[in-house]
């Protein structure tokens, strides 16, 4: 999420100390990339082995599709397009267990959204579905009404880890990459995607309220 958020900073203000700090570790992120057959487990050893002894995080192969359209787009090289394409396959075979948080897990409908649209290959469009589904089976479609949530509106924030809670950081992430990926995709992903994307996102824009101490109805939960 570094090289993301150095990658976006660059594209936003053409900031050489971020340029230098995106690219100065790429063949290494790739080697990563390979050895893990671009599935991203909590720790790694030297060999980039696992041994079963860490939980996956298979939202960063998602990250993983980002970066790499983040890094073709910089440098033009093909190799970062091929491991874009690499990742989305294994991606496209992940179901429910997609996300482990969701600082990342955004970044997997807008990377395959401009892998599609570099490659014109419907699969990548396609897949675009699994990480918006894991986003919306993690969110919450209540409001309790009771206790310390009277008058609180917790509807449609997400998870931050599944079944944990709910932070500021995640959402601010969805918030932005949730946004770029309506905004990029609004002429070619499916309506009823648009429509629950929009839906989601006017709800968090709500919740941000939500997060300010003074407005809360029920100041003894601070």
């Amino acid at each position: 999420f570094n090289y993301v958020a150095a990658g976006d900073y660059l594209e936003t203000f053409d900031s050489e100390p971020a340029r230098k700090t995106f690219l100065h570790n790429a063949d290494e992120v790739v080697t990563a990339g390979q050895k893990l057959n671009y599935i991203f487990p909590l720790a790694i050893d030297a060999e980039f082995t696992n041994g079963g002894k860490w939980l996956n995080e298979y939202d960063c192969t998602g990250a993983y599709v980002f970066l790499m359209m983040l890094y073709h787009k910089e440098t033009g090289d093909p190799l970062y397009l091929d491991e874009a394409r690499k990742a989305a396959q294994v991606l496209s075979t992940i179901g429910f267990e997609y996300p482990y948080e969701f600082t990342t897990t955004s970044l997997g409908p807008i990377g395959l959204l401009r892998l599609y649209r570099e490659t014109g290959e419907k699969q990548y469009l396609d897949a675009c579905a699994i990480p918006m589904a894991a986003i919306l089976r993690h969110s919450w479609t209540f409001n309790p009404g009771y206790r310390e949530y009277k008058g609180r509106n917790i509807f449609l924030l997400t998870e931050g880890m599944p079944g944990v809670y709910s932070n500021g950081w995640e959402e601010a992430t969805l918030l932005r990459y949730l946004y770029l990926f309506l905004t990029e995709g609004q002429d070619i992903v499916p309506r009823s995607t648009l429509d629950l994307v929009s839906e989601l996102l006017r709800w968090k824009a709500l919740n941000v309220a939500d997060s300010i101490v003074p407005l809360y109805t029920d100041k003894s939960i601070v």
